[in-house]
């Protein structure tokens, strides 16, 4: 969140600042592919003795249990450069974000173990992005902040569990699931022209969910936003 509010508060520095509109202006269009690392933080709505053992024992033992998770988005990007320093950046990509638990053991009744498992949690969303981009250095190579917002929209919650020595089981629902999150998403990238029609693009970047990803009503007391980061590389053609 920090990060979020600074990019945006050199942006409308720099943007008070700037040079009249030159005729630089134009759309660009892209493919962008970005290996995300994400995970989850939770949040507390109420407070009280009767969430002491979650707040003491429950979600200390979660976080013991549950780690950030890889995976790769892809979607196509569009540009629009309004002056040779400030760009407005759109598109649609399909995101696979969540968690997972590497370690976990299959018990018996009375408490045998009996094998191992893991399960992965797959929030699987198209992602339509409203950034805007500004240029603090204008060359052959260029770089950029980037701010703005992330629209998330929920295809599937899907979670895969896999056990030693069995088939791999997976279960897709929607029921507790945020149909549509919105989020908050800042970087810095470079841009490298190879023609005057192609660029090449580097851009890490921070992803972080304002709303809750879960309605269960059985935990309406405890919210979980869901974070990422990743690297964008990108090519893009000028028209």
């Amino acid at each position: 969140m920090k990060l979020f509010i600074l990019v945006l508060l050199a942006l409308s520095l720099r943007l008070s600042a700037q040079d009249p509109i030159e005729d630089k202006s134009g759309f660009s269009l892209g493919l962008v592919i970005s290996p995300e690392l994400s995970y989850r933080s939770y949040s507390l709505t109420t407070k009280g003795k009767e969430h002491d053992y979650l707040v003491n024992y429950g979600l200390p033992w979660r976080d013991s249990l549950e780690s950030s998770k890889f995976s790769p988005s892809i979607g196509l990007a569009v540009l629009y450069n309004i002056n040779k320093k400030v760009l407005i950046e759109s598109g649609v990509y399909y995101a696979n974000k969540g968690y997972k638990i590497d370690h976990m053991f299959i018990t018996t009744q009375s408490g045998t173990t009996i094998r191992e498992a893991k399960i992965t949690y797959n929030y699987k969303y198209v992602d339509i992005p409203f950034k805007v981009n500004f240029n603090i250095i204008d060359k052959k190579v260029k770089l950029f902040l980037s701010g703005g917002v992330i629209a998330n929209i929920l295809i599937n919650l899907n979670t895969r569990l896999e056990e030693e020595g069995w088939p791999a089981q997976e279960n897709s629902s929607r029921d507790f699931s945020s149909p549509f999150n919105v989020s908050l998403v800042a970087g810095v990238g470079i841009d490298y022209d190879i023609s005057n029609k192609i660029v090449l693009r580097l851009q890490p970047q921070y992803q972080r969910f304002i709303t809750s990803a879960d309605n269960s009503p059985s935990t309406d007391f405890l919210k979980e936003y869901l974070y990422s980061y990743s690297v964008n590389f990108g090519v893009f053609y000028k028209l």
